[in-house]
């Protein structure tokens, strides 16, 4: 759940799992489109570099700038109106929800 929409009270409901995912889809398909950033947001510990044969990534770029363009390819193209107006006018409100889902 995120914050109420503008000018509305009911508080959004981001569908992660189910008929509604989506943004699920759309989190894979960035994830595939940007390995190399998706290492550096999601994992990148120094134990997963060694078992997968190579050095840590690390980024001079905050995590921030990631999530946002994360966030940016998840709900860009959102059918529910309410989050596209979310989208359009605090993209920030949906920042978080992207985080949390990762535990971060």
């Amino acid at each position: 759940m995120i914050s109420p929409a503008p000018n509305t009270k009911k508080k959004l409901a981001i569908h992660w799992e189910g008929a509604y995912s989506a943004c699920t889809s759309c989190l894979i398909a960035w994830c595939k489109a940007n390995d190399d950033t998706c290492i550096k947001l999601f994992s990148d510990s120094v134990k997963d570099a060694k078992e997968q044969g190579r050095k840590k990534k690390q980024s001079a770029t905050p995590k921030e700038t990631y999530y946002s363009q994360l966030t940016n390819a998840i709900f860009s193209n959102d059918e529910d109106p309410q989050v596209w107006l979310l989208f359009q006018t605090e993209l920030g409100a949906l920042i978080k929800p992207v985080q949390t889902q990762f535990g971060t």
